[in-house]
Formats: structure tokens, sequence, C-alpha cells
């Protein structure tokens, strides 16, 4: 229901920004695309077992859409987007199965999950500028239209029965990810500096972070956060 909340401010935002377009002053319409790289991570549990290491990998990301930089005075404006945004990444869980307390087995195990998100976002932003730069802060919310990435999950252990025999076993799954089952909507802040080259071309950096827990497997405990950081080029239209 938050984040339901947050998307009817964000729109209600960019309508009354679309409405007085005119009124504001000299704006400026544009196309911009980014690249860089993007990381989904969050908090990870086994079982409810402590595990014994856990990482996430940093992977390529990307931008495209449409802007608009609104003057608010000499210095001032505030800015728009409608971006396609892609972002990516993977979680690594590694355990031993002596620290998930079954001291008869000795052995390890890991399980790496990579996803791929598509979102619609909408970032409304407020900017200052100094002669050619321009630092802005706002945030974003985003709309998931696409989603996939794969799993694959190995183990070697070794069972010490009562009798003091050793059983070996091990082996693995490896399997494709579809639908993700993952929230519709991700909201966060997001900073900006932009450097402007010339009237109508000009370079960005961008960087996100999303507050939401896009997680949406029912009883599980696991955190999914995302964070997204690019560098791209904006052209004055």
């Amino acid at each position: 229901m938050r984040i339901k909340n947050l998307l009817k401010l964000t729109i209600i935002v960019s309508i009354i920004i679309t409405f007085n377009l005119n009124a504001i002053g000299q704006q400026q319409f544009g196309v911009k695309i980014s690249g860089g790289i993007s990381r989904i991570y969050g908090l990870l549990e086994l079982r409810n077992h402590p595990i014994s290491t856990k990482s996430t990998t940093f992977s390529p990301s990307i931008q495209a859409g449409l802007y608009y930089h609104l003057p608010m005075g000499k210095k001032c404006a505030i800015g728009a987007e409608l971006l396609f945004s892609r972002v990516e990444g993977g979680q690594t869980v590694k355990w031993d199965y002596k620290d998930i307390g079954l001291s008869n087995i000795d052995g390890y195990g890991s399980d790496f999950t990579y996803e791929k998100i598509s979102y619609f976002s909408l970032p409304v932003y407020y900017g200052y500028t100094s002669k050619r730069l321009t630092i802005n802060g706002g945030f974003q919310i985003s709309y998931a239209f696409s989603s996939s990435g794969r799993n694959e999950s190995s183990y070697v252990y070794i069972i010490i029965t009562e009798e003091g025999d050793r059983l070996t076993r091990e082996g693995g799954l490896k399997r494709e990810l579809n639908d993700l089952t993952i929230k519709d909507f991700d909201f966060g802040p997001r900073v900006g500096v932009i450097y402007r080259l010339t009237n109508q071309l000009s370079i960005e950096g961008m960087f996100y972070y999303g507050i939401s827990n896009i997680n949406q497997i029912k009883l599980s405990a696991d955190e999914l956060k995302i964070q997204q950081m690019t560098l791209g080029i904006r052209y004055a239209l």
C-alpha cells in the first residue's frame, strides 16, 4: 500500500510539472542513454540457520529514455524522466554443514542465483546548476514488466554413521527462472551529476539506491534490493 501511495504521488508531481511547463520558463526536452553496473542484494538466509559466507555480484546495467529539464530561475531546475531500465545481479550463498548444526555431516554446499529485471522507471528530481555543472537529487519509482534468471546449486558431504562408516554424497541442480516472484514496484532515492558539453549535449552520472524489498516469496526471510550506477549522455532536442 505504501508503494502505491508513492506511485500516486510521483504521478501527481509529474502531471503538475507537465501542465506548468510553459509557465516555468525555457524548458528542455531530450533523449538519454546510459550504461553501468547494478546489483540485486540483500539479507540471505538458509532455513533460518547461519551460513558461512554470502556475497553479491555487480553486473551490467542500462538505461534509455526521455527527459524534461525545467528551469526555475537561473540556477535551479526540476527534472523528470521516463526510462527503460535493465538491472541484473547475482547472489551466492556458501555454507559448511557443520556450521548449520549437523555434527554428523562433513561437507559444504553453495547456491547461486542470477536475476535480470526490466523496469519502466519514472525519476523526479531537483537540480542546482553552477556554470556547466548540475547536481540533482530526488526519487524514482519503477514498474517491473519483465524478469528472468537462473539458479545453480551444488553440494558435497560425507555422512558419518553410528558405526563409524563414511558415506559420500554429492550433487547439484541447474534451472532457468522465468517470471521471478518479485513485487511489481520498486522505489528509492537517486542522485546525479550532469556536465554540459554544448547547448545540446551533456554527460551524466547517476546512482540509485532502492529501499524496497522486492522479494515476494511467501515464508521467506530473504530480502532483495537494488542498486544501480550509470554513466551516459543526454541530447536536447
